[in-house]
């Protein structure tokens, strides 16, 4: 009884390498020409690249982070992802980008989608409110795949909606 218990508090215990964010964030890495944004602190970001370069060492190097700090919970991390969003575009060959919130950016209950949707980017950026308190890496797998579809129906309905031929979606491959 006692084995049980503490292995079932186990699955609660924060920065669990197993942990919801990875799983999001190893969904969208999963993707042919993608990069991920961990919106957070450091080494949130770190233990992702960690867990994730003992399956496939190149996947540390698309994986990015805001770098939160104090001020970024007090006052929003808009400005910092915009920016972070925009530096990873202009410096890799992305077709998609997903943004992750860490559990303590997760508290802050900020619109990430809504920021994710005001960079302007061309290529498609996925949002996923994605900090491990509110699962584990299964449930961050498939929140994340159900934001990409839906990321990618939006964009195909504002297309549709504005009728213009220039700007032709891209397709994106799963590796």
């Amino acid at each position: 009884m006692e084995k049980q218990l503490e292995n079932e508090l186990q699955a609660f215990l924060p920065c669990h390498s197993r942990c919801f964010m990875l799983g999001a964030a190893t969904c969208v890495l999963s993707v042919a020409r993608s990069a991920v944004l961990i919106n957070g602190p450091h080494w949130c970001a770190s233990i992702a690249e960690s867990e994730l370069k003992t399956q496939y060492q190149r996947m540390e190097e698309r994986i990015f982070c805001s770098e939160a700090g104090e001020p970024e919970l007090l006052f929003g991390t808009a400005d910092g992802v915009v920016a972070a969003l925009r530096e990873i575009a202009d410096e890799q060959d992305t077709e998609l980008l997903g943004v992750i919130n860490s559990c303590a950016i997760s508290l802050i209950g900020e619109d990430l989608q809504g920021i994710c949707r005001s960079s302007g980017l061309r290529c498609p950026v996925v949002a996923v409110d994605g900090g491990g308190l509110r699962g584990e890496f299964a449930e961050g797998y498939g929140t994340a795949w159900v934001a990409l579809l839906k990321e990618l129906q939006w964009r195909h309905e504002l297309t549709a909606k504005t009728a213009t031929t220039s700007g032709a979606q891209r397709s994106v491959r799963v590796n």
